[in-house]
């Protein structure tokens, strides 16, 4: 995401929270209805021609969510034009983010030393 830049900043909210919202009550797909589907962070670049958007859920099972969703992708910037209100809206674009496993897997290494 670009740095200090406010306009970037509050769009990159404004998707998080957005498309948090079009997974939890208008994509009807039964593998995902299945998942729990967090969005932990969205990255624009600074143009705004694309979001990458970071998701995580509780099971094992992110290769599928992310799949999902990646194929769920023209749905979801059809369905984020209107709330954005912005002339072009940015290709979105999901990623897992394994940060939660990371932070496990340190804090498993600090009680055992």
């Amino acid at each position: 995401m670009a740095k200090n830049n406010p306009r970037v900043h509050r769009i990159a909210d404004l998707i998080q929270k957005e498309v948090s919202d079009i997974i939890r009550h208008e994509i009807k797909d039964h593998e995902l209805a299945t998942l729990f589907v967090t969005v932990t962070s969205v990255d624009v670049n600074r143009d705004l021609s694309q979001a990458k958007i970071y998701v995580s859920e509780m099971t094992e099972q992110h290769e599928l969510m992310v799949d999902v969703l990646n194929k769920a992708a023209g749905f979801i910037r059809r369905a984020l034009a209107p709330r954005l209100l912005l002339r072009h809206v940015p290709s979105v674009s999901f990623h897992y983010d394994d940060s939660m496993e990371k932070g496990r897997k340190i804090s498993e290494l600090l009680k055992k030393s």
